[in-house]
């Protein structure tokens, strides 16, 4: 299990993780899979081959697989036979699909293929674990081991809200234990989770700076929740402050938050 919060790279480490995997294990299959179609997408850009239902590229977001167009297989044209399998796949051993794909009886050519034995799963504190048991009846002669990559604190299980009772493994306090946490974040170190670290440091660079990047310690920010979401008003506030001044000077930039609540709020703080 690894926990990642925003910024910390969780997609890369599923892209060492496979690559690793790869050369460490010679033939060995790795299955990647996420709940959402996006997600799948967004790791699949790194890597082949992608299973993708027929509806929802056509009817939903085709303009999301224009450049992995050569890489994935659509639930249209799923292999029937051993030997079709074979000549789709070309010999790869990386597959990626949506965890609702390894329900699809259609897979069934491909999984010989590339049999189920690892298989990682992103955003995995969105999945609700009963979702897991369709693996684990389908696949338990193959299955070997399953790696969990997600953050609780920001994206609970799906439906939760309706449900409170819903958990993801993320709550269970013998698997958090035992979890990689990763604890350096690659975007902007100030963007920590709240419920982690007492936050209340806004990142800036002057127009004219005299350093790389600025600090400005806004003491009287607070964060709420609002939602499954975290809003600090008064960091909202000061970064306002701060894109005027860019603004005034002419020059260009970008407001980065990794939290949807925080956001929409400085987009309405910037509208006004």
């Amino acid at each position: 299990m690894v926990h990642g919060p925003p910024g910390t790279g969780k997609t890369t480490v599923i892209a060492a993780s496979v690559v690793s995997h790869c050369h460490a294990n010679s033939g060995q299959a790795i299955w990647v899979t996420a709940q959402s179609n996006v997600a799948v997408k967004n790791i699949a850009e790194k890597f082949i081959k992608l299973l993708v239902s027929k509806d929802f590229h056509f009817d939903w977001h085709e303009h999301l697989y224009e450049k992995l167009e050569p890489c994935f297989i659509r639930s249209d044209v799923f292999p029937k036979s051993i030997v079709e399998a074979e000549r789709l796949l070309l010999d790869c051993k990386v597959i990626l699909c949506t965890l609702s794909m390894f329900s699809n009886p259609q897979i069934k050519e491909i999984m010989r293929i590339v049999p189920v034995e690892t298989i990682i799963l992103d955003e995995a504190s969105q999945i609700e674990c009963g979702n897991y048991l369709p693996i684990f009846y389908h696949f338990h002669s193959t299955l070997s081991k399953l790696v969990f990559i997600g953050d609780d604190k920001q994206l609970p299980p799906y439906g939760q809200e309706e449900i409170p009772e819903l958990r993801s493994v993320f709550e269970f306090s013998h698997l958090r234990r035992r979890a990689s946490f990763l604890d350096t974040q690659c975007l902007l170190s100030t963007l920590t989770p709240p419920t982690c670290v007492n936050e209340n440091f806004v990142l800036a660079t002057p127009p004219r700076p005299s350093k790389a990047c600025r600090f400005i310690d806004v003491n009287n920010g607070r964060e709420t929740k609002a939602g499954p979401s975290w809003i600090n008003k008064e960091e909202a506030r000061v970064v306002v402050k701060v894109a005027r001044l860019y603004e005034s000077s002419g020059m260009s930039f970008r407001i980065i938050t990794p939290y949807d609540a925080q956001r929409a709020h400085i987009e309405s703080l910037l509208e006004r």
